[in-house]
């Protein structure tokens, strides 16, 4: 659906919905062997038996990435939860169709995706209808290609991109709300399980400092782009905190990555929505699970930390979680970027002469992206302990005082999530 312009309208990113409310609107139907689609007056001006008819809503999103990665599912799929809450009168779709690059997924649709999407429409999600893939898109009889029409119809291709800012705080606002919801755990608001101290009534107890409780998370990635040693960061971590007088607790959380041991991972849905709601600061190394973030209280604290290279040869999209803080009203507190790790072997633009030639600086560039992708990309991540210990001090200094604060003028509620 390439050739298909839109614009983005009352906020949301570029989207589009068959039938719109115009008159004598077509529908959409589509022919995925062939990788083609037709917009028709009417399912009828196809001859019998050569289409399929999906009834009721379905939601199609097209993405240039997968539906295993976290961060990448929820670009892509998020957008709809918004059109929902904005525009779709909070009707829950019958289906979710999936492509990527114009191909149906047909397996590779990641557990955290879909607990995001059972979470925020409140029940069970039919993805790539078995029926349409069995009578439409994978051939109907004879192994003809079928072409699938549907009755109503919203497609997105675009991600988070597009989208206003107050549109992309108001839709992880929502997000997190039906999370805590789903997995229990947005009536957590003691001192125990919740983000401020509370007495029986929902007001707060204390100002004190020492009565605060702050929980750090250090999420471990298994395989790709973990640390090389887990256990230097988790004493640092765990030395800085012994030397509070509020109550500090580490929690360390394994997170199965790609080539990692899934045997060590904690990592069902609703288990890191629970670890990430009792979160004060979150630590970790770039990647997918730190799109857990958007499950932590509003104002908590992310750390990133990145493997030597990144910064040179990664493009903009290394600054996504920054965003991301930003959209899910939480403190970016700066990142960390190892200076140890392999580097490569080429000069960049700031040191090369400026005689040099475009083909040589445009050789430069090439060769500097090959060995980003071979060498560093996915290359552990150090740690400098001084540097470590005076970050988390003063990260954790100012979560203290952001609690009390919160207990100071703040009292529990149960929030009412959008579309309830």
């Amino acid at each position: 659906m390439s050739t298909l312009v839109g614009h983005p309208t009352h906020g949301l990113l570029e989207h589009f919905v068959f039938p719109s409310q115009r008159p004598n609107d077509k529908i959409l139907c589509v022919d995925a062997h062939k990788k083609l689609y037709v917009l028709a007056k009417s399912r009828y001006s196809f001859p019998a038996g050569s289409f399929h008819v999906a009834p009721g809503l379905t939601y199609l999103a097209d993405s240039f990435y997968d539906y295993e990665n976290p961060w990448h599912g929820l670009n892509a799929i998020s957008p709809f939860f918004s059109w929902r809450r904005e525009r779709g009168q909070c009707q829950n779709p019958m289906r979710f169709m999936l492509f990527k690059r114009g191909d149906v997924v047909v397996k590779k649709v990641g557990n955290w995706v879909r607990g995001l999407m059972e979470a925020n429409l409140d029940r069970r999600v039919t993805i790539n209808d078995n029926e349409l893939l069995t009578k439409g898109f994978n051939g109907g009889s004879g192994n003809k290609s079928t072409m699938v029409c549907f009755e109503r119809a919203v497609v997105m291709r675009r991600g988070l991109g597009g989208m206003k800012g107050n549109n992309r705080q108001r839709l992880f606002d929502m997000v997190r709300c039906k999370a805590w919801r789903f997995c229990g755990v947005d009536h957590d608001v003691d001192g125990k399980d919740g983000d401020r101290l509370s007495n029986n009534n929902g007001a707060a107890t204390s100002t004190d400092a020492s009565a605060v409780r702050v929980q750090v998370s250090l999420l471990l990635r298994e395989g790709k782009r973990g640390f090389a040693n887990e256990t230097q960061v988790r004493d640092v971590i765990r030395r800085e905190c012994s030397k509070l007088a509020s109550k500090c607790e580490l929690r360390v959380i394994h997170l199965a990555s790609a080539g990692g041991n899934a045997n060590r991972s904690n990592t069902s849905f609703c288990n890191q929505v629970r670890s990430m709601r009792k979160t004060d600061i979150v630590v970790t190394t770039h990647g997918g699970q730190l799109t857990n973030m958007v499950f932590m209280p509003p104002g908590s604290s992310v750390m990133e930390m990145f493997p030597t290279g990144w910064l040179e040869g990664a493009g903009s999209g290394q600054f996504i979680y920054l965003w991301f803080a930003g959209w899910s009203r939480m403190h970016y507190e700066n990142a960390w970027r190892d200076p140890h790790g392999i580097r490569c072997p080429y000069p960049n633009f700031a040191s090369s002469s400026t005689s040099s030639t475009s083909n040589n600086k445009s050789d430069i560039t090439n060769m500097m992206k090959r060995c980003f992708a071979i060498r560093q990309k996915n290359q552990k991540v150090g740690v400098d302990e001084v540097y470590l210990a005076r970050w988390i001090s003063k990260v954790l200094a100012k979560a203290i005082i952001r609690k009390v604060k919160l207990n100071l003028n703040t009292t529990t509620i149960t929030p009412k999530c959008a579309c309830d």
